[in-house]
């Protein structure tokens, strides 16, 4: 089977040292461990475990699916690791893609205006309408 990149993030026991994550990604990956990051502590919308703040762990990782879920397994049994997120950039639709060249089309655009009265001579607007409506409502007023 082919071996994909995965990301994974683990939010850890504010208490907890990222040294139980080591261990648990080395007995599984074993050499296909690329990085291990300790994020900032992070402020929780909800509590877990009692505790309103907990530390993000980041995981780059070149492994098969059944080692993933093998990790998956271990780091649910750990009780430090409260949650994990796995993400698949082999499989996730635009994470390993740059981005497009943006091309300016404004310039060959053409902007001549072609509704103006020197492109169009039959263009007329009909004033007449105009004064007898004003005319009118000044004439209802003053009654």
């Amino acid at each position: 089977m082919a071996k994909s990149k995965y990301e994974i993030m683990l939010l850890l026991s504010p208490n907890e040292d990222i040294s139980v994550v080591k261990k648990i990604a080395d007995s599984v990956f074993g050499k296909g461990v690329e990085s291990i990051e300790k994020l900032e502590d992070n402020k929780l919308r909800y509590e877990i475990n009692n505790s309103k703040t907990a530390t993000r762990v980041l995981i780059k990782v070149e492994a098969e699916r059944k080692d993933i879920s093998e990790f998956t397994r271990k780091s649910n049994i750990q009780k430090t690791i409260w949650r994990t997120l796995v993400i698949n950039l082999d499989t996730e639709k635009g994470l390993n893609k740059k981005p497009k060249q943006v091309v300016d089309k404004r310039k060959n655009r053409n902007f001549e205006n072609k509704f103006t009265k020197q492109n169009n001579p039959n263009f007329k607007v009909k004033k007449e309408n105009f004064v007898k409506k004003t005319e009118e409502t000044k004439l209802e007023t003053k009654k």
